[in-house]
Order: structure tokens, then sequence, then C-alpha cells
């Protein structure tokens, strides 16, 4: 991936959020301690890939040691599919 010097600035109606999601392999041994939450993640984001009507409006992510995933959503209180039963829920209202 080739980097983009400069500044840049995202052109959308309404809000969004920028959610960070983050996980640190101090031990890599230990494969049952984090072997579970990485294998959540790509079930995660097939579903949200092919459900835009959940409000993921997009994600990059990083691999290593320490692993970063950045999802953009439009600002209502979207939460994640995998939180609360494996169901995904939308949110009433902003308030």
């Amino acid at each position: 991936m080739e980097v983009q010097r400069g500044r840049y600035t995202a052109d959308i109606d309404g809000d969004f959020v920028v959610f960070l999601i983050g996980m640190r392999l101090n031990h890599p041994l230990r494969i049952r301690k984090w072997w579970p939450v990485a294998m959540a993640m790509p079930r995660m984001l097939k579903v949200l890939s092919q459900h835009p009507e959940l409000g993921c409006l997009g994600f990059q992510q990083w691999f290593g040691r320490t692993t970063l995933l950045v999802q953009y959503w439009r600002a209502c209180a979207h939460r994640p599919e995998g939180q609360h039963g494996g169901r995904a829920h939308r949110c009433q209202h902003d308030g």
C-alpha cells in the first residue's frame, strides 16, 4: 500500500464515528487466550460488508504483534455484530 502524503477530509452527509479496535499479543504462544478474539473479527467484518444498512461505512486493518482495525460508522449508535449475542443492533434515535 502506497503512503498518501498530505491531509485529507471526508465529504459525507451527517456525522460519522471512527471506531478503533486493537489487540496486542504480549504472549503469542498462549493461543487459546487470543485465538477466539482473532477469529471473531473476520466474521463480523464479513457481515458488516454484506449489510451496509447496519451503518458501517468501511474499515482498514493492520496486522502484526499489535493488530489494529479502524472502522468508519454513521454517527447513529450502531453496535458491531458480535456483541450482544451475535445480533447486530440498530439505534432507535441519536438523541
